[in-house]
């Protein structure tokens, strides 16, 4: 199956069943540290969405053990379906359906949970008291894989520290950790088709997901289209929030930057990114 890049999907059909089985990357030594622990992070983050009336995907099961096969894998129900990506689905049917998923992300922010950070940490052990000590290890780990490969100079680093710390209270204002997807783009939302209407079902991929702030979710600013916020509802549009969002847009940019030159060779998108970063941290 096509549409992703980090995990190799495939549909698989016998006499019994018609499943998706998702298949972790090869070339581990690439991924970022949280980047080791997707499928458990996924598992976990299906489970919650389904307890809490968000349609996902059903995990048959999952093999982290690297016994059968040298890669985590995991096995989910096929839900017929296209994502709201397909060429095919008509522009006038999107906002619509854009609207019906800010009405399910609201009700995916409202999970809470007992510490910050992403889920494939927690499920391991290493979730954090503070949103701002959350944030500071996610920045921290990019750091760590790019320093082998000399990607972001020291000077650099300390700026964005400075830059960090300097975000510390607004970030700490946030006390209740909230689950956000972070990686909410049209390709992981799934739409079916009835005849010549369209609606949503499902909302899949949650592998990146993070208890802390949901703004996460709206700062990249791919799928919040004026149909989704209507859908969504009111957003925090104060001092505070603005200038959380200044570090998640920071932050996305970096870990872009990486993961776009390292895990796909892509060196015209980190320097775009490495441009964008001297912007934002003038």
């Amino acid at each position: 199956l096509s549409g992703g890049l980090f995990n190799t999907t495939y549909r698989v059909i016998t006499d019994r069943h018609d499943v998706v089985l998702r298949m972790g990357p090869v070339h581990r030594e690439l991924l970022l540290p949280y980047e080791h622990n997707l499928m458990a992070a996924e598992a976990l983050t299906d489970r919650l969405c389904l307890e809490n009336g968000i349609p996902a995907s059903t995990v048959l099961h999952l093999d982290t053990s690297k016994t059968i096969v040298d890669r985590d894998f995991m096995v989910v129900d096929r839900i017929e379906s296209l994502p709201l990506s397909d060429p095919s689905i008509p522009e006038e049917c999107k906002e619509n359906l854009l609207r019906e998923c800010g009405k399910l992300v609201r009700k995916l922010h409202a999970i809470t949970g007992f510490q910050f950070g992403r889920l494939a940490k927690i499920v391991i052990g290493q979730g954090f008291d503070t949103w701002y000590d959350a944030m500071t290890a996610e920045f921290q780990d990019v750091f760590s894989k790019a320093d082998k490969y000399n990607l972001f100079d020291l000077h650099l680093q300390n700026r964005i520290f400075d830059f960090l710390a300097q975000h510390k209270d607004a970030l700490n204002t946030l006390t209740e950790p909230h689950l956000a997807h972070c990686d909410l783009w049209a390709g992981n939302i799934l739409v079916q088709k009835r005849e010549n209407t369209y609606s949503l079902c499902a909302i899949i991929d949650g592998d990146r997901a993070t208890f802390g702030d949901p703004a996460l979710d709206l700062a990249p600013g791919w799928i919040t289209t004026p149909g989704f916020l209507e859908g969504y509802g009111p957003t925090a549009n104060d001092s505070i929030a603005a200038q959380r969002n200044r570090v998640y847009t920071l932050f996305f940019i970096l870990q872009d930057a990486y993961i776009w030159k390292i895990e796909y060779g892509r060196d015209d998108i980190f320097e775009e990114n490495l441009h964008r970063l001297e912007e934002m941290l003038e």
